[in-house]
């Protein structure tokens, strides 16, 4: 069979076409959900959790998340300082929503998480938590090996 340009013009639709359909297919089996729930109410309470980086900021220590491998756990390290706290941990997987998971916070005394029951790869521990009525937040990415 001789092709023509009548004929090579027939197959690039056909190719172009099939190439949309694939696409289209694709973009169904992927995940669209928002990182959050309720994204746009975070959104507007944003000047709160501005502040309460701002008074991270100003502690005369830093809080310390650490990935201790050797013991197979996760360190949080409250300043020396701070002697109460009340609040949570939020261990947050970005590709993977039900994954993440909670803890609270009912003292100042270093936390051990265990990791065992943690998928391999990068976490975000984000340490929220209130002191004499001051709230705090600290937030690191760990990678879990």
């Amino acid at each position: 069979m001789k092709l023509n340009w009548g004929n090579g013009i027939f197959i690039f639709y056909v190719l172009f076409v099939g190439a949309l359909v694939f696409q289209l297919v694709k973009s169904f089996q992927y995940d669209h959900s928002l990182v959050v729930d309720d994204y746009y109410q975070k959104d507007i309470e944003y000047q709160k959790q501005f502040d309460k980086l701002k008074n991270t900021k100003e502690l005369s220590e830093p809080l310390r998340i650490k990935y201790l491998k050797e013991e197979n756990q996760v360190k949080i390290v409250f300043p020396e300082d701070i002697t109460t706290a009340k609040g949570e941990i939020l261990f947050y997987r970005a590709n993977d929503k039900s994954k993440d998971f909670q803890l609270p916070v009912e003292n100042a005394k270093d936390i051990f998480v265990p990791t065992s029951f943690l998928v391999r790869g990068e976490w975000t521990v984000s340490v929220d938590w209130v002191t004499d009525d001051v709230a705090y937040f600290e937030e690191n990415n760990i990678q879990i090996l």
